[in-house]
């Protein structure tokens, strides 16, 4: 997940996302500090918490969908670049 500001390992979030069925809020941990930075963002690993089946699914298919618009970025400065090293 990015972020603005650093987020210190253990602490717990909620998160709203928008995807085509409306706003799914998810639970995560974050599981350590800052894995990457970018100006002016931080990028920190999160595990997601105790979801019902079809928001585990909708989440399933938000993530597969942000994979497949990201593959082709390609600059070696961009955020998921940073997180293959």
């Amino acid at each position: 997940m990015e972020t603005v500001s650093p987020v210190p390992a253990g602490i717990k979030l909620e998160i709203g996302l928008w995807v085509a069925t409306g706003k799914l809020w998810v639970k995560g941990l974050v599981l350590n500090g800052i894995v990457t930075r970018i100006n002016p963002s931080f990028g920190v690993r999160l595990k997601f918490d105790n979801m019902e089946a079809p928001e585990r699914e909708t989440l399933r298919q938000f993530l597969r969908f942000v994979e497949n618009i990201t593959k082709s970025y390609q600059s070696q400065q961009g955020y998921l670049a940073q997180m293959k090293r």
